[in-house]
């Protein structure tokens, strides 16, 4: 009986330590298209054109789409974390567009 009990609590363990885990690096994954966005904030004083702003303005969109598909796949957390980062992707496109309006 003993035993068993051990064998029991242990399992509970592991199982703890598998959901921290994948909880954890669902978490991680967010930070990616985090990076991916920065990386196109960075690119915002070079959108000298109408065209370099489009492009720009097209690639956010299809991080949003790629972490969208990834939120309902259950491979990102629809979270805090995620909600920022939606809130980054906004007030970039908003940036990008008015860099755009003096352009037509």
């Amino acid at each position: 009986m003993g035993v068993l009990l051990s064998v029991l609590i242990a399992l509970i363990g592991a199982m703890a330590a598998i959901l921290r885990w994948k909880k954890h690096s669902k978490k991680n994954r967010v930070d990616i298209y985090y990076q991916k966005a920065l990386d196109v904030e960075a690119q915002i004083g070079n959108c000298d054109t109408i065209e370099k702003c489009d492009n720009a303005l097209a690639e956010l969109k299809y991080i949003k789409h790629e972490a969208f598909q990834l939120m309902i796949a259950e491979k990102l957390q629809a979270n805090e974390s995620f909600n920022f980062f939606l809130l980054l992707v906004d007030n970039l496109s908003a940036r990008i567009e008015h860099r755009k309006a003096p352009l037509k």
